[in-house]
Formats: C-alpha cells, sequence, structure tokens
C-alpha cells in the first residue's frame, strides 16, 4: 500500500463519511479508496469498546 500524509488519510476518510458515499465512489483527488479504506478499518477495529 502506498504511504500517503496523515491529512490525506483524514481528509478522504471525513469525505466518506460525511458524504455516505461508498469507498468506490471517491473522487479520483482523493488517495485511492484501497490505501484509506485498510488503514481505517484497522483503527475501527483498535478502537471498538470491550464489552
Amino acid at each position: 500500500m502506498p504511504k500517503i500524509a496523515p491529512s490525506g488519510l483524514t481528509n478522504a476518510i471525513l469525505y466518506v463519511l460525511k458524504s455516505g458515499l461508498s469507498w468506490r465512489a471517491m473522487p479520483h483527488d482523493l488517495p485511492h479508496p484501497a490505501t484509506v479504506y485498510h488503514p481505517f478499518r484497522k483503527w475501527q477495529k483498535d478502537t471498538q469498546p470491550l464489552d
């Protein structure tokens, strides 16, 4: 996976979450969807509350 700046990753995640679009529908001026989705899922799994 290519490295991207943390701000680019944050902007892409916020764009998807705020717009409600699917990851595949991200505009081409943002990083590739897989480059953003995998770190997002890792963060999401790592921050889930314990039951």
